[in-house]
């Protein structure tokens, strides 16, 4: 039997993150999920996911704050969504730990 792979969210779109969370469902458990830094800071420390997707530009900040706070709860593996895409916050994501980098269709903002 295997385990049940755990999905948190911080995304502040509420259309883009049940869109995420319908998908993700798909593959795993969405246990939570948060629309701001502070509360996607929470979250991490009261239930770690196996797999974060995280939007960058959130109300409250910037969403790759929370990379090395998803690497200190456990074995969570970073995904980032966002509209982006400029080279520096692409890398500036993947050297703080992301493991990949999805572009969002800029209709969705």
């Amino acid at each position: 039997m295997s385990a049940i792979t755990q999905i948190g969210i911080v995304e502040d779109d509420q259309r883009v993150s049940a869109m995420l969370a319908d998908a993700a469902s798909r593959c795993g458990s969405v246990i939570w999920q948060a629309q701001t830094v502070a509360e996607g800071r929470a979250r991490i420390a009261a239930a770690a996911p196996h797999i974060l997707l995280l939007d960058v530009r959130l109300p409250d900040g910037d969403g790759l704050e929370l990379l090395p706070v998803a690497a200190q709860h456990g074995d969570c593996r970073s995904l980032i969504v966002s509209v982006l895409g400029d080279e520096a916050t692409v890398l500036r994501a993947i050297e703080s730990g992301a493991v990949g980098y999805l572009l969002k269709d800029q209709s969705f903002e």
